[in-house]
């Protein structure tokens, strides 16, 4: 069981609260929660603390700009030590100040207005990769991030309620999450700097998410790329263990009922990429025969398995059974299709295709039906937009 920590055991068998109980042990390691009050609380997490240290006694440089907390919008920030919310803000919050990184779960953020049956997606039509979010027929478009960064990767919560995404705030891939209103921004990892964080979805229960750790460099070719879980509160941290050799693996997906993972995997750079099936106890199956397939989703009643694939020279768009059967292709054009969705009740798929016009190429959000007919252009701009998340 993918979101049990000691011992596999598929969703149907335990509550919410069962989990709770259950996910912290044994660990990789796990932070110790703020529980304190008032000025007890931390405000700066470990690696904050320990860089600043000394920087709150420097001058103020008079020739910057007063920053405001983006929390309250009133407090005025510490630019010595590089504060991004207010100190109470960030005991309200139960996240450091400066980084943002998650020191716990404050009750308000569970009371958060859910958004449904919208598409979330990245595009850079304000200059950077951000997070926006469209209703099912494209109006309605809202930007959720606004930063100097790359922001990339988003996934829903099965709640409505949070997106997780992959910033390079510190020039590095780190895993996030902020809410479908693009408030409450929240850092979950703030790792070793040769540590890459990607491609996170969320467990069925949205407690906890599953996402690849990928070690930049460890001079022994290409170093792996594992699968890791953590709850949505940055706390206990640990591997998810596959059966077998498996050295690069990507895009995870959660099966409906919690017990099964999907992912894509390659053995070494050039070598076929395949789709497997990893059960409750750790084993994978590979469900794919045929090069190359990428971006495994289950559709919300767990009966089927939407995938891309070159095997037919251009990017295409396929359907399978859970156990691999049955693999049909419900596109055919000669532009690229890609990085498929299912919509909340399954009848709809959102995809990107590459499009050319006017003698320049970009990437467009597309929807059509279950079974390739009916395909809908949703976006239009002459900007790159991709990675569509529907919930």
């Amino acid at each position: 069981m993918l979101r049990s920590c000691d011992r596999p055991v598929c969703l149907s068998l335990i509550s919410a609260v069962a989990f709770l109980a259950v996910t912290c042990a044994p660990l990789v390691w796990c932070f110790p929660q703020n529980t304190g009050s008032g000025q007890e609380m931390r405000t700066l997490c470990n690696a904050c603390a320990i860089e600043t240290a000394g920087k709150q006694e420097e001058p103020p440089d008079p020739n910057a700009k007063p920053q405001k907390c983006r929390i309250c919008g009133t407090a005025t920030l510490d630019a010595s030590i590089g504060e991004s919310i207010c100190e109470p803000c960030a005991h309200a919050e139960l996240q450091c100040r400066r980084c943002l990184l998650s020191m716990g779960w404050p009750e308000h953020l569970d009371k958060i207005e859910p958004a449904h049956n919208r598409i979330y997606f990245i595009s850079d039509r304000d200059g950077e990769q951000e997070i926006f979010s469209m209703t099912e027929d494209g109006k309605d478009v809202r930007q959720l991030t606004k930063n100097d960064f790359y922001d990339a990767d988003p996934s829903v919560s099965p709640d409505g309620r949070w997106i997780a995404f992959v910033s390079l705030r510190s020039n590095r891939p780190d895993l996030f999450i902020v809410d479908v209103h693009g408030k409450h921004e929240r850092r979950l990892t703030n790792n070793d700097p040769q540590l890459e964080e990607g491609g996170p979805t969320w467990d069925p229960s949205g407690e906890t998410l599953v996402f690849t750790i990928h070690r930049t460099t460890d001079g022994q070719g290409e170093p792996p790329r594992e699968f890791h879980r953590i709850r949505r509160d940055g706390l206990c941290l640990r591997k998810v263990e596959v059966e077998g050799h498996f050295v690069a693996c990507w895009t995870p997906d959660i099966s409906p009922d919690g017990c099964t993972m999907l992912f894509s995997h390659y053995l070494k750079k050039g070598a076929p990429q395949h789709i497997f099936s990893r059960n409750d106890s750790g084993v994978a199956e590979q469900l794919t025969n045929v090069p190359h397939n990428y971006y495994p989703s289950f559709s919300p009643d767990g009966s089927k398995i939407l995938f891309a694939s070159t095997r037919d020279t251009c990017w295409e768009i396929y359907v399978m059974s859970p156990d691999g059967s049955a693999q049909t292709r419900i596109t055919n054009n000669k532009f690229h299709d890609a990085m498929p969705c299912w919509s909340p009740d399954g009848t709809k798929i959102a995809f990107v295709r590459g499009v050319e016009e006017k003698g320049a190429k970009n990437q467009e959000i597309f929807v059509m039906n279950a079974d390739g007919t009916g395909e809908v252009r949703l976006t239009g701009s002459a900007r790159v937009d991709h990675s569509p998340s529907w919930r």
